[in-house]
């Protein structure tokens, strides 16, 4: 039997289709993360900001329940998205 370049050619596209076949069964049911049912929702602020001046430069800043409320959502939103507790730095 001496070597035929069609039988090889059959012989690898078969493998190929088999090797394809088995990557997208391998990976196409796969379990993804869906999404979060987690809302952010933005708290409503108790005062206005305050603006001040210190040596000509301008701030402006929030009362600090405000800004922990804003904290605790931004960290609570990160959780939802599957961070972890370091990475949304709520410890």
């Amino acid at each position: 039997m001496g070597y035929s370049p069609s039988r090889w050619l059959r012989t690898s596209g078969r493998r190929g289709l088999l090797a394809l076949l088995m990557g997208v069964g391998l990976f196409g049911c796969t379990e993804t993360l869906g999404q979060s049912p987690y809302r952010i929702q933005i708290p409503v602020l108790q005062e206005r900001p305050t603006d001040y001046e210190v040596g000509g430069v301008k701030y402006r800043a929030l009362r600090l329940d405000d800004w922990n409320a804003l904290i605790r959502e931004l960290k609570a939103a990160c959780l939802s998205l599957g961070q972890s507790r370091q990475e949304c730095q709520a410890e």
